[in-house]
Order: C-alpha cells, then structure tokens, then sequence
C-alpha cells in the first residue's frame, strides 16, 4: 500500500466546553420525533387519519465500580488480588448489578480490566493457565493462556472478536468467539482500551465491513509494519519509520506525522474518528514542549493543552487535556482556555473520563480510603456509597418508541 504521511488537517476549536453546567440531552419531546416514512415510501402529512410513529432518543450514563470490605484499605491494597471484592455496574445511578469474586471467574479489581460496549460492561480475568472474558456477569469466552486484552468487537451477526495479547511474553492473537483465528509470537499492537482514540472497541474496529487492527514488529526505524483485515494480513510500504500510531479509514491508511515545523511529536495519535483528524501528543522543541494537538494546516501552531504528562481528548469541534496534578487534584485543560479542578482526588484510567452534549463526564476517587467516589456531572458530585472506586464511565444513546 502506499504512504499516506498525515499532515495536520483543520479543525475547529471555536466552541467551547459547558464544564458539567447542562443537563444530559435526552433528544427531542416526543411531539417532534414523528417518523414521517412510510412502509410503503409515501410521505406521511398531516391527515389525522395517519398513524404516527413516535421515536425519542433516551440518554444514559454507564459506570462500574469495584468495592471491598470497610475494613479493608483498598488504597494500599496490600493483600492485591487475595482480599474478596464486588463489581456492580450502574445506568443513570441505577444499580443494574452486581457480581461477587468469589462467585464470578470473569472480574478483576484491576480497573483497565473494565469495558464498558454498547452499554453492555465486559470484564476480563486471568488465573495461572487461562483467560475468562465476561459480559454482564456471565462468562463468555474462555483462552487456554495468560492474555490480557486490546480489542473487543461484535459484529452486527453477534460475533465477538477478541484480540489479546501475552502476558507472559510478546505475541498475541485474534480470535472470533473461542476459535484461533490469527497468531503471531512477535509484535505490538496499535491501540487498546486505554486510549481514547481508538473508542470504546480499543484497538479492533471494522473499516468497510472488515474486522481491522493494525501492529509492528521490530523497534525504531527497524520496525515493519502490517494491516490485518479479517484474519489476512498485509504489509505497509513503511519502512525506515519510527511510527507511533497508524489507523485505517475508508481503505486508506494513516500514520501518524513525526516532525511538523519545529516541532517533534512523541506519542502521537490520529482521530480517525473525526473528520478533520487532529493529532495529538507530546510535542517539543527548541524552546517549548506541551502535550497538545494540531489544530490546522501548515503555519499554524498547535494547541497547547498541558505542560504535565496528560490524557488527550479530541471531538469534533472541541478538545481537552486532563491529568493528575502533583499537588493531589484532577485537572482539565480545555482548548479555550478553561481550567476546572478536583480536589483531593484523583482519575484512576483514562475510561473514566467521556464527552457528552457539551459536557464532560467524570469518574474519579477520593485519596482517602474511607471517601466515596463520585461521578462529576451537571455542575454536581454524584457521590457513589462504596468503599472502593470508579473503573470507568460511558454514555450511550439509544432511540425507542
């Protein structure tokens, strides 16, 4: 395939962020989502005589937690992995339920082992010989090895396609349900779940109907490069690159800009899902460095987003850093300028922060032990009564009748 070198495209970052003042958007009043098609291709009017199908668009906050007993101090966690622990799963504040470790193979206290998919939460766990991936619960998936997961997709026939890699040594595999169905004993991954421009899938996605992850192999400017679109492997023609990132859209593919003005990036992302596709990342220079993002094309200076190590969030016409003060806080940064703090607290993994309607949603936990948790939205702490943290947040829409 050809080199498409990703030059900064336009985006635009003229609207800024409502930081957790609105309501969630729960779509139109019902009197304004008439469906007007219908069956037979005709254009529904205003004859009384019609039969009106109503649609509204219901919006709703997903979050899951794991708790411990009171007495025990989950902050230290001296007895990791040996003191038992519950998983509960949560829609607008509800407790939709809740799984007990010593009933349940397929939970972990580890919260980056929390996946929340079209409002379905996925779990994984490992013990010494085998893998178990769950959903909602209920063990789904068994691997005969230690994996840890980087991509989980189901496709529209309810396939689910798993790739994961070793955790006792390099390789890693792509799976549909249970069944081996690409292996290779060397290579990194593009992506995973705990980067955010890859979405809520990490680093398996479908580009034009085909189950898609990019890897490498090799390091530096040794490295060599493979596209793999439903278990077939391809090679990229891009060779002598040190490459940080590289994603498929529409067929095409796109890696990631090292050098840009004078500016070096480290850790670059491209949001594919967007349009304009930013990228963002560590940049630096002669005189400056921040984490940040291109804004526009040629001649323009990126947005300067953080001078401390940050996760980067990139949306259509907004963007934002956020990231662990020193002093003890959770901090954003937003690209207009905005600052907004949390105090004594702190953000466990990136899926503990989305982007909805204008606002920024959050799930962080308190330094102390013994405080509870909360879920930061609409100008207001939504404490949860556990003694134990947030693993991650999402919100989905879904439209009924």
């Amino acid at each position: 395939m050809k080199l498409n070198i990703l030059f900064p495209l336009v985006i635009s970052l003229c609207v800024s962020c409502n930081f957790l003042d609105n309501s969630l958007y729960s779509g139109p009043p019902r009197r304004d989502t008439h469906n007007r098609d219908r069956p037979d291709g005709n254009h529904q009017g205003n004859n009384p005589k019609d039969t009106i199908a109503i649609a509204q668009i219901d919006t709703l906050l997903f979050y899951s937690s794991v708790e411990f007993d009171k007495s025990y101090d989950w902050s230290r966690d001296s007895s990791y992995k040996k003191e038992p622990f519950s998983v509960s799963y949560y829609q607008n504040h509800q407790k939709l339920f809740t799984l007990n470790s010593s009933a349940n193979n397929c939970i972990s206290p580890d919260a980056d082992t929390h996946h929340i998919i079209d409002g379905d939460l996925y779990t994984e766990a490992s013990d010494r010989q085998k893998t178990y991936i769950g959903k909602n619960g209920e063990t789904i998936l068994i691997f005969d090895s230690r994996q840890y997961l980087n991509g989980l997709l189901t496709t529209r026939d309810g396939s689910i396609y798993t790739l994961a890699s070793d955790r006792d040594g390099e390789g890693f595999s792509l799976r549909k349900e249970n069944t081996l169905i690409f292996r290779r004993d060397t290579g990194k991954i593009f992506g995973d779940f705990e980067d955010s421009s890859y979405g809520s899938t990490g680093a398996l996605y479908l580009d034009l109907g085909r189950v898609t992850f990019c890897y490498k192999t090799g390091t530096g400017t040794n490295s060599r490069y493979y596209v793999v679109y439903d278990a077939v492997e391809e090679s990229l023609d891009a060779e002598n690159r040190d490459i940080d990132d590289i994603k498929i859209r529409a067929g095409k593919v796109f890696y990631s800009p090292q050098d840009q003005g004078e500016y070096t990036i480290q850790d670059a992302r491209i949001w594919t899902s967007i349009q304009s596709m930013p990228v963002s990342g560590y940049f630096y220079g002669r005189n400056d460095d921040f984490y940040g993002l291109y804004p526009s094309s040629a001649g323009r200076f990126p947005v300067k987003l953080s001078k401390t190590e940050a996760h980067i969030f990139c949306f259509n016409d907004y963007s934002f850093a956020a990231y662990n003060d020193p002093q003890g806080s959770v901090v954003i940064n937003d690209s207009k300028g905005m600052r907004l703090d949390f105090e004594d607290c702190y953000l466990p993994r990136e899926d503990c922060i989305t982007y909805f309607d204008n606002n920024i949603i959050l799930g962080l936990s308190q330094k102390k032990s013994q405080s509870y948790p909360f879920i930061a939205l609409n100008g207001e702490k939504k404490e949860i009564p556990i003694h134990g943290y947030i693993c991650g947040v999402a919100v989905e829409t879904r439209i009924t009748n």
